[in-house]
């Protein structure tokens, strides 16, 4: 169960441990995003569509971007964290268009902050719809 108290300039986040004690607390401004780790939120993308291979792009290649996925499960602001170059553009594009489970916490759907990593393979179609992980709605609260 996680626990919010509202403070001057944000919000505390205290989440307590399995004996009482707090395993962790954060200061974050108000209206922040809970930062997931990327492989907890790998497993919750519903649909996932392959991205359009650069024109002039003769090699593979990856991008890591950083993205807010909605309480309701929609990818909005996208920013690139690394990765080469010619292949960022697309690799925004595409993540746009994919979907994931709300992440709740203690039971309310939570916009959440992750970054996810667009992989680019010459010959891979374009605009591959797949649907990795049934959709189904997962508390990730510490208990």
């Amino acid at each position: 169960m996680l626990f919010f108290f509202l403070v001057q300039g944000g919000f505390l986040l205290i989440a307590p441990g399995w004996n009482g004690s707090v395993l962790h607390a954060q200061l974050a401004p108000a209206g922040a995003k809970l930062n997931v780790p990327a492989e907890a939120m790998k497993r919750r993308c519903v649909k996932m569509v392959t991205p359009a291979y650069p024109s002039g792009a003769n090699r593979p290649g990856s991008v890591v971007v950083r993205v807010v996925i909605t309480a309701g499960g929609s990818v909005s602001p996208v920013s690139v964290v690394s990765g080469d170059a010619v292949f960022a553009q697309a690799a925004m594009d595409v993540v746009k268009s994919w979907g994931y489970n709300p992440y709740l916490a203690g039971g309310i759907p939570t916009a959440v902050s992750t970054e996810v990593t667009v992989d680019f393979v010459p010959g891979t179609p374009a605009g591959v719809v797949s649907h990795p992980h049934p959709k189904e709605s997962l508390d990730e609260s510490p208990r």
